[in-house]
C-alpha cells in the first residue's frame, strides 16, 4: 500500500478519536429493529389496573354474561314450586317468598294487591283468580303438563309457557330480568288478562 494512503488513514482515525465518535458507550448507538421488536418497544404496557378497570365497567369482564341457569329452567322451577305450595296459602302476602322469584316492582304490586283483596269490597283488588294458572282452580297434575321454551335471544328475555289445566290448554309468556347472577320474573302475559304488571298497576274498576 502506498505510504501516502496509510498516512491519510491514520490522520482520519486520529480525528475520529478526538471527536469521541468511537468507543463511547455512554452515547446511544443506532440499531435496527425487527418488526416484532419494534412493536414491543413502541406498544404501551397494559398493567393489572387497566384490566381491572375494563372488567369493572363490563368491557372484557363477565358482567354481561347471562346466569348459568337457562331462563326456561328457572320458569319450570318456579312453576313447580308455586303449584306445590298453592294450597297452603304461603304465597299470599309473603314478601320473602315472592321476592325469590319476582322482580322488586312485581313483588310490590302483588303485595299491594294482596292487601287490597283482604277487603272483599275494595275496588283496588284487581284479581279474583290465580294469574299464574289463569284460573280459579287447577288439576293436581298441571305441573306435569308444563312446557317452557325461550323465545328468541337478547333482551328482554321471554319464555313461552304452555300447560293443560282443567282440560284447557293455556299459553302464557314470562318476561325475565337478570338480577345479579340469577333471574327474576318481571311480568306474566296471558291472552285473557293481558299483562299482569299492567293489570296490577291500574286503579279502580272491577276485578277481572
Amino acid at each position: 500500500m502506498p505510504r501516502i494512503l496509510i498516512l491519510l488513514l491514520s490522520v482520519l482515525l486520529l480525528a475520529a478519536c478526538d471527536r469521541g465518535d468511537l468507543g463511547d458507550s455512554s452515547k446511544p448507538q443506532p440499531r435496527l429493529l425487527t418488526s416484532g421488536a419494534a412493536a414491543t418497544a413502541t406498544a404501551p404496557a397494559v398493567g393489572h389496573e387497566a384490566v381491572d378497570a375494563a372488567a369493572a365497567d363490563g368491557k372484557g369482564g363477565n358482567n354481561a354474561e347471562e346466569p348459568a341457569q337457562p331462563p326456561e329452567d328457572f320458569v319450570r322451577e318456579f312453576f313447580t314450586t308455586y303449584i306445590d305450595a298453592i294450597d297452603d296459602g304461603s304465597w299470599s302476602g309473603n314478601r320473602d317468598l315472592m321476592s325469590t322469584w319476582f322482580s322488586a316492582d312485581l313483588t310490590r304490586l302483588l303485595l299491594a294487591n294482596d292487601k287490597a283483596c283482604q277487603n272483599v269490597d275494595s275496588e283496588a283488588c284487581r284479581l279474583d283468580f290465580d294469574p299464574i294458572i289463569d284460573a280459579q282452580d287447577y288439576d293436581d297434575d298441571v305441573a306435569s303438563t308444563l312446557h317452557a321454551e325461550r323465545m328468541g335471544t337478547g333482551t328482554p328475555v321471554r319464555v313461552k309457557v304452555e300447560f293443560t289445566n282443567l282440560g284447557s290448554r293455556k299459553t302464557m309468556t314470562y318476561t325475565l330480568v337478570q338480577v345479579g347472577d340469577g333471574w327474576k320474573i318481571s311480568d306474566v302475559q296471558s291472552p285473557s288478562y293481558g299483562s299482569l304488571s299492567s293489570l296490577l298497576s291500574s286503579n279502580g274498576g272491577p276485578a277481572i
